[in-house]
């Protein structure tokens, strides 16, 4: 288990990880305690893949089975729309990004997981993915 510390990267892999078109996690799952926010720090060899999508879920317990959907919830005419949140590179290059995610005040263990919609004949590579947690909210 990864445990966050207030501005240090914690390296979520030990090493790559070459992406397939079912969700697989990355690296192990964190305790987040306090923490408000995330920030990935991916770095991505893309090869033939496209589609390539992140999520992070979030865990009752650290030992628990069941992961849950980390809601994005949105206020339309017709009512309100809770659906899970998903994070895709849509460029098919190779790159380094970060990725900014919220969490719920009443999650204290996740799960990234990572996906490629199509991996192509050479499928994409996860050569890095950090994870950085934001102590105090902004």
């Amino acid at each position: 288990m990864v445990q966050l510390k207030d501005n240090i990267v914690s390296n979520l892999l030990t090493t790559s990880l070459t992406l397939s078109g079912s969700w697989q996690d990355v690296g192990s799952i964190i305790n987040v305690g306090d923490v408000f926010g995330l920030g990935l720090w991916v770095d991505l060899t893309q090869n033939d893949s496209t589609g390539i999508r992140f999520r992070v879920q979030g865990l009752p317990t650290a030992d628990a089975a069941s992961k849950y959907e980390m809601p994005l919830v949105e206020n339309t005419t017709s009512g309100i729309i809770v659906r899970a949140q998903e994070f895709e590179l849509d460029t098919s290059v190779s790159q380094r990004v970060i990725i900014g995610v919220s969490l719920i005040d009443l999650i204290n263990f996740v799960q990234v997981q990572v996906k490629a919609t199509t991996p192509g004949a050479t499928a994409a590579v996860l050569n890095q993915c950090g994870v950085l947690g934001q102590m105090v909210r902004r």
